[in-house]
């Protein structure tokens, strides 16, 4: 015995076996579900569809939400491909196992941390960003991030400068360039055209990397017993570093300046405000101002023979 059944999604007539009454099996036609009258009577207002041309399989359709589905789980995996790939091919720290790429882009030697002509540099005033240099043991402690690569030969020049604006006979200076993985210094000594030189290289020779802890590195630095610290950096706040080195620098007496390079993170401020320093925040264009009046821009010398007057 059998039981004839219409489908309910296509309207094809079959039959399927009387153990099935009452339940629910899948069209022969259409491959949708539907249900098996009790009585082996199927609804009489549904017409009965054409026959598919012979030779030819009918075709099921598919319900529009699994390939809705489908077709957007395709799109997120491609997605997540290719923030790997971007990661992986731009991030500043490289593929793990290989040394990171440190410079955004090369950086020439003579560029860094350069000098006033002796003329120009004695008749400059004894200061750094325009804050006078009174102190008898000063240290410049600069952040050797990655971020920092577009703004490091400026900033090097500036703090070149100031070294050798110091008086050799009373005053004695530090450098600290802080990095993610090994860090450069040079400790307190005075003042003088040998430790100006020390200095120069020492950040003509440093290679930016990653993203230090200045909490850590201040710590380094307040070892020294510094007066007054200039704190340049290019990196978001960090709140647990700012108190950290607020908590050394009131417990040491060090008077701390903060110079903000770049996108002014105004959260360093603090530090500057609780220890008794100034706060400067210099953008690229600030930068540029500040090099040129110190470090004029050199005229192209132009290669030939001179004209003849006629």
């Amino acid at each position: 015995m059998s039981v004839q059944v219409r489908c309910s999604h296509c309207a094809w007539l079959f039959r399927v076996e009387d153990a099935f009454a009452g339940t629910r099996c899948r069209c022969k036609h259409c491959g949708a579900i539907t249900n098996v009258p009790a009585n082996g009577v199927s609804p009489p207002d549904l017409p009965r569809p054409m026959s598919p041309p012979s030779g030819k399989r009918p075709r099921i359709a598919m319900p529009k939400t699994r390939s809705r589905r489908r077709r957007n789980l395709l799109f997120v995996t491609a997605a997540l491909l290719a923030a790997v790939f971007a990661y992986s091919r731009w991030s500043p720290r490289g593929v793990p196992g290989q040394p990171p790429d440190v410079h955004a882009f090369p950086l020439e030697k003579a560029s860094i941390a350069r000098l006033p002509e002796p003329d120009a540099l004695a008749t400059l005033p004894r200061e750094f960003l325009g804050k006078p240099l009174r102190a008898d043991r000063i240290v410049w402690l600069i952040d050797g991030g990655v971020a920092m690569t577009e703004y490091y030969p400026d900033v090097t020049t500036l703090v070149a400068t100031a070294m050798a604006l110091l008086d050799p006979a009373a005053q004695r200076f530090g450098l600290y360039l802080a990095s993610d993985q090994r860090s450069d210094y040079l400790q307190l000594s005075a003042a003088g055209t040998r430790s100006v030189r020390a200095g120069r290289e020492l950040m003509q020779n440093f290679r930016l990397d990653g993203r230090p802890d200045l909490g850590r590195s201040f710590e380094d630095v307040a070892a020294w017993k510094p007066q007054q610290v200039f704190l340049i950096l290019t990196q978001p706040t960090d709140r647990e570093a700012v108190n950290s080195i607020i908590r050394r620098a009131k417990s040491e007496e060090i008077s701390v300046s903060v110079v903000t390079v770049g996108d002014p993170f105004h959260g360093w401020a603090s530090i500057a405000l609780e220890t008794g320093g100034d706060y400067l925040c210099l953008r690229k264009r600030d930068l540029l101002l500040w090099v040129d009046r110190l470090v004029p821009p050199r005229l192209p010398e132009f290669v030939g023979q001179p004209r003849k007057a006629s």
